[in-house]
């Protein structure tokens, strides 16, 4: 049986288009320490057009692992981004 990342990657590889699995991907690419492959695969999922409480997750964990990844201006902008989206979240 796989698990984590790889477990993942196999199911991606049968829905490549699907935003939320690729959003799945990049967080356990991240928890198992492996940011740098995590942080495309976040821009991939919101290019693939994640939205609502999936899309504000996304956003927040794509600042973190930027951040961890010492790319500070982009972690900045990608927070900011998540504010804004989070702000229009229906309980403001």
């Amino acid at each position: 049986m796989r698990s984590g990342p790889r477990a993942f990657e196999a199911l991606q590889s049968e829905h490549p288009d699907e935003p939320r699995l690729v959003h799945e991907v990049a967080g356990a690419y991240d928890t198992a320490g492996d940011q740098e492959r995590a942080a495309p695969l976040y821009e991939r999922a919101l290019a693939a057009g994640l939205a609502g409480d999936v899309l504000r997750r996304c956003l927040e964990q794509r600042g973190s692992t930027l951040r961890n990844l010492g790319r500070y201006a982009a972690a900045a902008a990608g927070n900011a981004e998540h504010l804004l989206e989070r702000d229009r979240a229906p309980w403001g």
